[in-house]
């Protein structure tokens, strides 16, 4: 068995260039797989450099082993990409070029145009992790089936929902189960009616609800990670962070998912399980809703998923 843990990181070094020549890819139509910025990165580098015929070849051999090395990356991880995502891939491999083939839903290029974005705190581009939370929650609902339901709750949040923690824990304690469970009863050291914000890391609940009415249904908890630090963003959702506002939070215990844009190494993917919970990065989001294209808020959401990834890509360009 290979170890995937160690190169971990190496293979998401990859996967961020092979994003990039997929960007490349969408814009031009098709692109090659070099390195993105590799003409800027070598010009600051031999200015760093002291002129010298044998500084500078020494220089250019290795950087000419070093680019081979990169690009081979890079194929290795758009090669994995189309065997693993088949149809849904929505580019076409050939030789040494990448050429762009549109998705059915727009939701992998949705998912690639956030991860290509610098800022998500300065508008438009926070509509983007808003948007990706209220998506993410449907197509997991849509996912397990005809009998489950979901609920935004991250912040911000609908009014519908309650603009402050305790309101929006309030709706989905009466949504889900009738207030038997997600009961606000909080730890005695806490205030009973804190009046603040926030999220307490959770974006949204998705649940199955019991046919006989009472406790004991299965919930999915969930937390999106958008930003480019998605890797330091396991533990943000922590049962104790629920559990000193509510008791019980649920009779079953509860399944925490952790979903990205981002697509993640085999060695991060494995890591994040194990810390995270189930884990749900692009390309697994990507085969929800391809595969459920026709459902009618999938077909709703697409004009949304084009517009954000109009606003996202804008700040690639």
């Amino acid at each position: 068995m290979s170890d995937i843990y160690s190169v971990r990181h190496e293979d998401q070094r990859a996967i961020t260039s092979a994003d990039q020549v997929e960007m490349a890819a969408i814009r031009n139509g098709t692109a090659v797989a070099d390195v993105g910025g590799y003409d800027e990165r070598l010009s600051g580098e031999l200015d760093d450099l002291e002129v010298g015929a044998s500084d500078t070849d020494e220089f250019w051999s290795k950087q000419d082993v070093s680019l081979d090395d990169e690009v081979g990356g890079i194929t290795t991880e758009l090669t994995r990409r189309a065997n693993l995502m088949g149809a849904y891939y929505p580019f076409k491999i050939n030789g040494g070029t990448l050429t762009y083939n549109p998705s059915v839903t727009g939701f992998y290029e949705y998912c690639l145009a956030i991860c290509q974005t610098p800022s998500l705190t300065k508008k438009p581009f926070t509509a983007l992790p808003r948007s990706f939370e209220r998506v993410v929650a449907s197509l997991i609902q849509i996912h397990l089936g005809d009998s489950w339901k979901s609920l935004h709750t991250g912040h911000p949040r609908d009014a519908s929902v309650g603009t402050t923690f305790y309101k929006a824990m309030q709706t989905v304690s009466t949504v889900t189960s009738n207030n038997r469970e997600w009961r606000w009863d909080p730890d005695p050291r806490w205030p009973l009616k804190p009046g603040i914000g926030g999220d307490g890391g959770l974006d949204f609940v998705v649940w199955r609800p019991a046919s006989d009415s009472r406790i004991g249904q299965m919930y999915v908890v969930g937390q999106c990670a958008c930003g480019n630090d998605w890797d330091t963003k396991f533990h943000d959702l922590r049962p104790e962070k629920l559990q000193k506002w509510m008791r019980v939070v649920s009779e079953v215990p509860y399944t925490r998912c952790f979903t990205t844009p981002f697509l993640l190494s085999d060695g991060n993917f494995a890591a994040a399980h194990n810390e995270a919970g189930w884990v749900l990065d692009r390309m697994r989001l990507t085969f929800m809703a391809e595969e459920a294209a026709a459902h009618p808020r999938v077909i709703t959401a697409k004009p949304l998923l084009s517009s954000m990834f109009d606003i996202a890509a804008s700040s690639a360009a």
